[in-house]
C-alpha cells in the first residue's frame, strides 16, 4: 500500500520532464509573449519572430529569453500521476464500490 518505488521514480520522471520542458520551451514562450505585445520597451513595433529573436538576443542575451522564469518554475502545480489514483486505491481497500458503477 502507499507509493512504492515505482511511484517515486514516476514523480521524479515526471518532475524532470517537467523540468526539462520548461527550460526547452520558455524561450519561445518569451517570443510569443512579446509578439502578442506588438512592441518593444521603447514602443518600438515588433515586425516578426525573427525580429523579436534579434532584438532580444542584442538586448539581454541568453539571459533576456529566460527572464521570469523563476516565477514558472516556483508555482506550485497539482500533483501528477502518483497521487491521482489514491482516492480509488483507498476506495478499493475499504471496499467501497468505484464511483461511477
Amino acid at each position: 500500500m502507499g507509493i512504492g518505488t515505482d511511484g517515486l521514480s514516476q514523480a521524479a520522471a515526471a518532475g524532470a520532464a517537467a523540468a526539462t520542458t520548461t527550460l526547452l520551451l520558455y524561450p519561445l514562450d518569451v517570443v510569443k509573449t512579446r509578439l502578442n505585445t506588438g512592441t518593444d520597451e521603447k514602443g518600438v513595433k515588433y515586425d516578426g519572430v525573427l525580429d523579436v529573436l534579434q532584438r532580444q538576443w542584442r538586448r539581454r542575451g541568453l539571459r533576456g529569453f529566460y527572464s521570469g522564469i523563476q516565477v514558472r518554475a516556483s508555482r506550485r502545480r497539482k500533483p501528477a500521476s502518483p497521487c491521482a489514483p489514491a482516492p480509488l486505491a483507498a476506495e478499493r481497500d475499504v471496499g467501497l464500490p468505484a464511483a461511477g458503477r
